[in-house]
């Protein structure tokens, strides 16, 4: 085998090697990104279900001290223990 020959193998392992250590890079990116893009996606819908909760809870609490009387007295619907001295 003469040196050109031997160039020409050198070179195109060398090429070969090249061309999977770029396709290696751009997967190991791709799931990178997919990754980070999930979990971006995963903490938004919680954050959306948390906030959900917290109005509805907030709704509630507006529509149960809508319907208290205005008066500071004590009222009777919002007590409800039951006392026995016997």
């Amino acid at each position: 085998m003469d040196s050109h020959a031997i160039v020409k193998t050198v070179l195109t392992v060398a090429v070969v090697v090249v061309v999977v250590v770029v396709v290696v890079v751009v997967v190991v990116v791709v799931v990178v990104v997919v990754v980070v893009v999930v979990v971006v996606v995963v903490i938004i819908v919680i954050f959306v279900v948390v906030v959900t909760i917290l109005l509805h809870a907030v709704a509630q609490l507006v529509e149960a001290l809508r319907y208290k009387q205005e008066s500071r007295g004590f009222d009777s619907r919002w007590c409800h223990w039951n006392f026995s001295f016997t």
